[in-house]
């Protein structure tokens, strides 16, 4: 039997024109215009579901080595200045920034969204590499800030892959499942180098080599995901900026995100700060500050997010958006107010409830707004502008805290602050019937 990838091969490509000679779909915008059968969806659907889980449980090493063990190692076994732990929290927010950069840029190779994907997750699994072989400070920093910011690049890909692949009924539901994988690994990780990291501060070595090799599965399973080539006319370009005030919704939107992103993303590094550096008097254990930053907020994502994700398919954005925003504001105000490990903990827990919320809202909220061929642009625009606040909250943040007599609670009572008028500004549009 003839496999209905006749006239779609696996990763999107055309092979030729059907039996009555009509040209068939050659980008995501002529797909989103010709009429699948319910077996060409499912089949697809079923495939991209398969590897894209497989992806994620190998990028939950990835994710865990990024947000936990580079800043760690930064500061345990480098002993590195703040300008470059600031630098160094921002490196992954720079890549964001630049993904509408490298959207134009990798188009003149005529590559399907999965495949461009699965080529910078390569690139990232070599600079890993280079990273795990890193003898001094200025050689690892270099590495791992390329790594970083390369591991951003596929994200506005994906939402385009996302809304071709999946029905808006269940977009949800699917991506909360994978993300509920990639967490589970992320805690065995986060175990195992904590682990290591005990035993003998240069193990260090042994995260990155783990991690590279991550890199390198995850290239591989989004190879297989059947996608369209990225569409010239919806590369997001600088001028497609012009979205954010051409349509004052979608900018209202990204503002509102901007700034609960600001908070959020200037009081990571602080939490960190808190429990790891002597200066604030804690000073914890490797395997309690991993404990308390990674793995609590970790099973908290797990428990939550495939509520979150049956909440996506069935509740307006809006009031969805509200909730998760209360789950960030208190969880910061639980973590940076208390010395008590449990109060600190329950902030933590919290704070991955939100977290849980927040992968699943963020990667898909375009679709909810964003007309169906443009939702890669508009993705596009948001993620340059989330990696914008991205790279500067992180600097923010540490400029507070050297200022006398300022300390992690100072900033962190700013993030509740714009996380509080986020809030506000999603509630703004509360009655809005555009917003599904």
């Amino acid at each position: 039997m003839e496999p209905s990838s006749n006239r779609t091969r696996q990763n999107g490509t055309i092979a030729r024109p059907d039996e009555r000679g009509r040209r068939e779909p050659t980008d995501v915008g002529d797909l989103a215009r010709v009429r699948r059968t319910p077996c060409d969806i499912f089949t697809r659907s079923a495939t991209t579901f398969k590897y894209d889980l497989l992806r994620n449980m190998f990028q939950g090493i990835t994710e865990t080595g990024f947000t936990t063990f580079v800043l760690l190692v930064a500061i345990r076994v480098f002993h590195a200045p703040e300008s470059l732990k600031a630098i160094l929290s921002g490196a992954e927010h720079l890549g964001m920034f630049l993904t509408f950069v490298s959207f134009g840029l990798f188009l003149r190779f005529s590559m399907s969204a999965t495949r461009l994907s699965a080529v910078y997750f390569f690139l990232e699994a070599f600079l890993l590499f280079l990273t795990a072989l890193s003898d001094t400070l200025m050689e690892f920093v270099v590495a791992i800030l390329c790594a970083k910011v390369i591991y951003r690049q596929y994200t506005p890909l994906m939402t385009q892959v996302y809304a071709e692949n999946y029905s808006h009924k269940t977009r949800g539901k699917r991506l909360s499942v994978v993300l509920v994988a990639s967490a589970m690994v992320g805690i065995g990780f986060s175990k195992l180098g904590g682990y290591w990291l005990d035993l003998d501060l240069h193990n260090y070595t042994w995260i990155f080599f783990s991690m590279a090799a991550a890199s390198m599965f995850c290239g591989w399973s989004l190879s297989r995901i059947p996608s369209s080539r990225v569409k010239n006319n919806a590369t997001p370009k600088l001028l497609q900026f012009s979205y954010l005030w051409k349509d004052p919704l979608f900018g209202k939107m990204v503002l509102a995100w901007t700034l609960l992103g600001f908070g959020n993303f200037m009081t990571l590094p602080m939490r960190i700060e808190y429990l790891a550096n002597e200066r604030y008097g804690l000073s914890l254990s490797n395997q309690t500050v991993v404990l308390i930053t990674a793995i609590l907020p970790m099973v908290a994502r797990i428990a939550s997010m495939s509520i979150w994700g049956l909440l996506f398919d069935r509740v307006r954005f809006i009031p969805l958006r509200s909730l998760n925003n209360l789950f960030w504001i208190l969880g910061l105000f639980c973590f940076f107010n208390f010395t008590n490990l449990w109060l600190i903990g329950l902030g933590s827990i919290l704070i991955g409830i939100g977290m849980g919320g927040g992968f699943v809202i963020w990667n898909l909220w375009v679709t909810k707004i964003a007309p169906p061929d443009k939702a890669g642009a508009y993705m596009s625009v948001h993620t340059s502008i989330s990696g914008l606040q991205g790279m500067l909250s992180p600097c923010v943040g540490y400029a507070i805290l050297s200022l006398p007599h300022m300390t992690p609670a100072v900033v962190g009572w700013v993030g509740i602050l714009l996380s509080i008028a986020s809030l506000a500004l999603f509630a703004s549009h509360w009655k809005d019937t555009r917003i599904t």
